[in-house]
């Protein structure tokens, strides 16, 4: 079952056409195993898109995979489905625990800590400055081995709004907020 690409409405950008968000949930919560979403077009792909950055999250979480192919001399980005459902029917990884005394247990202390006080998930650049870290970069890196070991997991909201953060052993999650 392979999504047209004209059947879907696009938003205009720089080099780029991508599908929205709804259009992919809708399409994820009713796909068979192995059919097919156009989810952009165009000659370069952006990654700061909302539809883009959530491909990569359902990527890094199984659900997906990503190809590109060109058609009619554009490339055309698409995603296959993996599963066949999502949530809590799906057999989840075994959790690695991380101790406090590393780095990337650090930055989880500081999220957990946003937690417990209702506070929306700190920027990579505020963890570095809280840890004393050369840059922002850095703290992406401990970020990512968190999200890799699957202790938690990320949503972003888009440029303006901070990402939330889900942990994956309670399911809670911080709170929105904005930049």
């Amino acid at each position: 079952m392979a999504t047209s690409v004209r059947d879907l409405r696009f938003s205009i950008g720089p080099l780029c056409l991508s599908a929205s968000v709804d259009d992919l949930e809708t399409w994820l919560a009713a796909a068979p195993v192995g059919a097919k979403f156009v989810y952009a077009r165009g000659a370069a792909l952006d990654q700061r898109r909302d539809v883009v950055v959530m491909v990569r999250q359902l990527v890094g979480e199984g659900e997906v995979l990503t190809h590109q192919c060109k058609v009619d001399g554009e490339w055309h980005y698409i995603a296959v489905r993996r599963h066949p459902e999502r949530g809590a029917d799906r057999v989840a990884k075994p959790v690695v625990s991380i101790s406090a005394e590393t780095p990337a247990g650090r930055v989880l202390a500081i999220l957990t800590r946003c937690l417990r006080l209702g506070l929306p998930a700190r920027t990579n650049a505020e963890i570095a400055a809280e840890m004393g870290l050369k840059n922002a970069e850095a703290a992406r890196y401990l970020f990512n081995q968190l999200v890799e070991q699957r202790i938690i997991t990320v949503q972003s909201l888009g440029t303006r709004e901070r990402r939330v953060v889900t942990f994956v052993g309670t399911g809670k999650s911080t709170i929105r907020g904005t930049l």
